[in-house]
């Protein structure tokens, strides 16, 4: 049974990013539904991890997630950073032997687990702040670009399975390895950015999924995900 309602986003449209110098203070993400922010059509068929639910926006006090186990930077100021559940998405870095001191070439590999109720075609998609400049609009002439994972379609089966992503080879373009950044994940049964191959910046109604938006550490050993507790 479906639920009457959307899934959004979470990365900062307008408040802080958390990241350090250099990188934006303020992220420019997509998120808002004023902004055309991305959002997905909940129907409960599949999802991303152990929940999902239907909220009126990114920011509202009512949405119905359990507590947030993973942290968010001082200062990132999402207003819903306690009750906005992020959950299904993992990753790691697979470093070159030879790369350089600053861990290049390397590629970032996600895992994304999905609860699905009976067999269904859908298309993943992913997006990287490579250049921590707070949006995804960044299109390099060669390489993928931000929009990195671009509608990767697979048949997830019923029941909790874990699908590997494409590797995501860095550098993109010029950015080097980034010390932390925002990435969008989406699954739905659409795919996304049509027509607009190197321009898509994550925005827009996706069709039916769910939208995660999380923060990845690079492969420096930097940390980005500290816990403050709120009042």
């Amino acid at each position: 049974m479906g639920i009457d309602g959307e899934d959004f986003g979470d990365a900062p449209d307008g408040t802080p990013t958390g990241y350090t110098t250099p990188g934006a203070d303020t992220g420019a993400f997509p998120t808002r539904r004023s902004n055309d922010g991305a959002r997905a059509q909940v129907l409960c068929r599949y999802w991303i991890g152990e929940f999902v639910s239907a909220e009126d926006g990114y920011t509202d006090v009512n949405d119905p997630d359990p507590v947030n186990p993973r942290g968010r930077p001082p200062g990132t100021n999402v207003p819903n950073i306690s009750t906005d559940y992020d959950d299904g998405v993992t990753w790691d870095w697979l470093v070159a032997a030879q790369s350089t001191p600053d861990r290049l070439p390397a590629d970032l590999n996600f895992r994304i687990q999905i609860n699905s109720i009976g067999q269904h075609e859908v298309f993943f998609n992913i997006l990287v702040d490579a250049n921590r400049d707070g949006d995804w609009e960044d299109s390099p002439v060669t390489g993928p670009g931000e929009w990195a994972v671009r509608n990767h379609r697979v048949s997830v089966r019923d029941g909790f399975v874990t699908y590997d992503m494409p590797p995501i080879r860095f550098p993109i373009g010029s950015s080097g390895m980034p010390e932390c950044m925002w990435a969008r994940v989406i699954v739905s049964d659409r795919q996304q950015g049509v027509g607009q191959e190197l321009l898509w910046s994550g925005k827009g109604m996706s069709g039916e999924g769910e939208i995660e938006d999380v923060l990845v550490p690079g492969a420096n050993g930097s940390t980005c995900m500290v816990l403050q507790p709120e009042n």
